[in-house]
This record gives C-alpha cells, sequence and structure tokens, in this order.
C-alpha cells in the first residue's frame, strides 16, 4: 500500500511546537515561517516617535516624503511662478539589533501667498534618525515673484532609493511633482482656481490676481515585516 499520510508523532524532531503556524525545517525543528508583513503606519503631521517594541519586527522600510513650496501671487501672468516638490527617500533598515525607536520630524508645507506681487514659501525638511540611520528629504522651494524662474528641487540624502523633487516652473506652468504627489495647476482670476496639488509633497501652482495656497504636506511611512 503507498504510504499517504505521516503522522507528526513518527518525525523526528528537535525542538519547537507543531502547530498550524509552523513548518518543520531540515534540521528538525518546528519554526514559524520567516519574512511577511507585520504592519504598517502613515506618519503625518509634525513630529513622531516609532518604537520597535510595540511589534518587535526584525526589519523595517522607511518612506520619508517631503512637503512642497508654494506658488507666487502676482499682477502680471509672466511673473507667476510655481512651487517645486518635496525630495523622497525610501531605505530597507535589516539590522535593528542596536535600534530601538525612530524620530520622525516631518517639516510643513510652503504656506501659500496672500500677498500681491510676492513670492510663495519654501517647506521644511522631513526626517527620519534612529541612532545608525539619518534620512533626509529636502523640503520643496518658493516659487518666484518673476518671469521664467525655476524653483530648486528638494534634495535628498542617506537612502537606497531616492527622487528629488521636481523642479516649479514659472510662466503660468504646474508646480513640481513628487513621488507621492501631483502639481498643482497656475490659476488665474475667474478662471483656474486652485492650485492646490494632490497626494503627499508636490509643489503648489502659481497664480495670476489670486492667493496661492500650500504646497502638498509631508509623510513618513513605516513598514514593519518579521
Amino acid at each position: 500500500m503507498a504510504l499517504t499520510k505521516v503522522d507528526k508523532s513518527l518525525l523526528e524532531t528537535t525542538s519547537g511546537t507543531a502547530d498550524a503556524s509552523t513548518f518543520l525545517r531540515g534540521d528538525g525543528t518546528w519554526a514559524e515561517a520567516g519574512g511577511g508583513l507585520i504592519t504598517y503606519t502613515v506618519y503625518t503631521g509634525t513630529s513622531h516617535t516609532w518604537s520597535k517594541s510595540v511589534n518587535s519586527p526584525s526589519k523595517i522600510i522607511v518612506e520619508v516624503q517631503a512637503a512642497g513650496g508654494s506658488g507666487s501671487y502676482a499682477s502680471s501672468g509672466a511673473n507667476s511662478s510655481s512651487g517645486s516638490g518635496g525630495g523622497y527617500v525610501r531605505k530597507l533598515i535589516s539590522d535593528l539589533s542596536s535600534i530601538t525607536s525612530g524620530t520622525i520630524s516631518i517639516g510643513i508645507p510652503g504656506a501659500g501667498q496672500t500677498s500681491p506681487n510676492s513670492a510663495g514659501n519654501d517647506a521644511g525638511n522631513t526626517t527620519w534618525t534612529d541612532g545608525v540611520n539619518t534620512l533626509t528629504a529636502g523640503g520643496g522651494k518658493a516659487g518666484a515673484n518673476s518671469a521664467y524662474y525655476q524653483a530648486a528641487a528638494g534634495t535628498v540624502a542617506g537612502g537606497d532609493f531616492m527622487i528629488a523633487g521636481g523642479i516649479g516652473a514659472g510662466n503660468n506652468k504646474r508646480g513640481g511633482s513628487s513621488y507621492l504627489g501631483y502639481p498643482g495647476i497656475p490659476m488665474w482670476t475667474a478662471e483656474h482656481t486652485s492650485g492646490a496639488p494632490m497626494g503627499y509633497g508636490a509643489g503648489s501652482g502659481g497664480s495670476y490676481g489670486l492667493a496661492t495656497v500650500d504646497g502638498g504636506s509631508g509623510v513618513v511611512i513605516v513598514w514593519e515585516y518579521k
């Protein structure tokens, strides 16, 4: 008769307990399968602390997206410049043996400009520090009140995978994009009246005859794995 089933009591094992969450390794040990996502947390606002002790992961992936800059408020169409996008930094931290927590600082987005003939505002940097690693995503820059101006891209440092923010363009162009956001459009009186970006970290559009809106907010996402 062909053998179709082996009772686990007949197996020679060295340690561990056989149950629905374990498997038998080649060395005779019952063990949980490695890897697998435990959870993820999205941090917005300003300051937070991630604690390893909550879920006891063996590794984490940290995503850091800086906020976007805001566009200028111009009285001449050619002087309308958009804000640039914030930088994006991602890192796999596979050795948590000397890390107990991570400090998160999320820079505020560039505030919309309410004064005519004025540049927009820069966004703050967004960072992660844990005593071993420092990830820094530079905030987007303000659109200037001048023709054909390009707002510099948000910078990046410390990651495995990094993308600088998109530049903010002048002469009635869109704001700078970000890895996690779509930029705001330029605005005109009685026409396009909302230059708000979507998602996280993109720049807001400049305006002709209207106050501009804030750049996209920053965010930090922590993925925890077994």
